[in-house]
């Protein structure tokens, strides 16, 4: 036999399932919102950064092609005037102070004698290049920027040559210019101001995959050559990707190498800053439907009682017809017993 309150059971738990359907239907449109989200916006980061790294890899190409200008410019006018020490002196101090971008600037002769050198506070003056790189590049007689390298004045630095011929041909030496890799502006120039608020930054690394360049100085000379973003950029490739940093971060990265060195220059941005907005963008679609929902819920419920009521009228006739057939069982038994007697 049906009661009332089975009735009023049966009704709300058709009732709960419709709406916890609808409940789940919603959560699983706001959680696909959301995973489409992250990932949208990590593929907005990583174009963006790619682009950005490559944009950044031309302007600094173009400010090497610009400084080993500078160099020529000086080397062709002291070309034929080596034994003048007073204009390779007005060279090397002009250098040094207009370009700005070199902590120190030399003249060599072919046996990497110095024939002048400033600022003046270094002395190098009638010193010798030691370093193998500076000793290659003299050997070379080509314009040349090298790794990183430790001079014998203990300094960690990039030298941008330009060798000397006079005007019948003969080698002279190089003017030389040096970054001081701790010490420098050179990038500063360039990069420095890259820096953003969502902790976006800029680094350049050299072809063993040496940092050159970081707005954190304690991470200069740090080698990253284990960064697969940066073993990309060996083989010369352009691009982007995700990657664990060295510091077991997750970043969102693009890189370009440079056309005038194999170094590379690297945009990245955190992954956790990348996204921080997707919540937001939820519960604003969450808010702007929400209006919508309210009213879904409003009609869900109705059809739910509309469709539940057929279901009542069904049970009470089902009662009635069981009272029924009982009430008359018991007649027939009341009749049977009488006749009995």
């Amino acid at each position: 036999m049906y009661k009332l309150s089975e009735k009023i059971k049966l009704k709300y738990l058709i009732i709960g399932l419709i709406t916890l359907a609808f409940f789940l239907s919603v959560a699983s449109s706001l959680f696909s919102i959301y995973q489409r989200s992250i990932y949208l916006l990590e593929e907005q980061s990583l174009d963006k950064n790619r682009v950005y790294a490559q944009k950044l890899s031309q302007i600094v190409d173009l400010y090497l092609d610009e400084t080993i200008q500078v160099l020529g410019y000086s080397a062709s006018k002291i070309a034929d005037k080596m034994e003048d020490e007073e204009l390779l002196n007005e060279e090397v101090i002009r250098l040094q102070k207009q370009q700005g971008s070199f902590n120190s600037v030399i003249i060599a002769d072919p046996n990497g004698l110095m024939l002048e050198g400033a600022p003046e506070k270094y002395a190098l003056k009638g010193k010798r290049i030691t370093s193998k790189e500076g000793l290659l590049q003299l050997e070379n007689q080509k314009i040349s920027i090298s790794d990183p390298f430790r001079a014998s004045t203990g300094k960690l630095l990039i030298t941008v040559s330009y060798p000397i011929f006079s005007s019948d041909g003969q080698y002279k030496g190089a003017i030389n210019g040096s970054v001081y890799i701790h010490e420098s502006n050179f990038f500063e120039k360039v990069l420095g101001e890259h820096q953003y608020q969502d902790g976006t930054y800029v680094y350049v690394v050299d072809s063993k995959g040496r940092v050159i360049y970081h707005y954190d100085k304690s991470r200069l000379g740090l080698d990253v050559s284990e960064n697969k973003v940066v073993q990309r950029i060996e083989k010369g490739e352009s691009g982007a990707q995700f990657v664990i940093n060295t510091f077991d971060e997750k970043m969102l990265a693009g890189f370009s190498p440079l056309e005038k060195t194999k170094w590379g220059v690297i945009v990245q941005t955190p992954r956790k800053a990348a996204i921080n907005s997707v919540g937001k963008q939820v519960l604003t679609t969450f808010y702007f439907e929400l209006p919508l929902l309210l009213i879904s819920i409003i009609v869900v419920l109705a059809l739910a009682a509309k469709i539940t009521k057929p279901l009542q009228q069904i049970a009470v006739i089902t009662e009635n017809s069981v009272n029924e057939s009982e009430m008359g069982n018991l007649n027939s038994l009341n009749a049977w017993y009488y006749e009995s007697l």
